[in-house]
């Protein structure tokens, strides 16, 4: 019995083996052990006006306008919600209306 707790102890102490086809100095080496990250949508600022026009209108979506919102503009049904979701977070941190000065420094969010 203590000779597997040794055994254990010792492979559980090397976060990578020789078998890994990443090295554990590679920069994605990360992703080979979670699952894999989906890329940042970048909207368009046609579906941008869009779906600024539509929070304007209703902070919350149903789902059959949210359907129809994705079909419209060659979305996800996720994608969408995602987005309202952050949207009304923003609009909870920065309740004005107008937008904010653009600041040099890094930590406005409010933009």
């Amino acid at each position: 019995m203590a000779a597997k707790a040794a055994q254990f102890a010792a492979q559980s102490s090397t976060c990578f083996d020789n078998s890994f086809p990443i090295s554990p100095n590679s920069v994605n080496a990360w992703q080979a052990w979670g699952k894999m990250r989906r890329p940042r949508t970048a909207f368009s600022s046609e579906q941008l006006v869009q779906l600024e026009k539509q929070f304007s209108d209703n902070r919350y979506l149903s789902r059959p306008r949210r359907y129809q919102l994705a079909q419209q503009l060659s979305l996800s049904e996720t994608q969408i919600k995602i987005w309202f979701q952050n949207r009304r977070m923003k609009n909870k941190r920065c309740p004005s209306s107008t937008p904010a000065p653009i600041h040099t420094s890094a930590s406005s969010s409010c933009q």
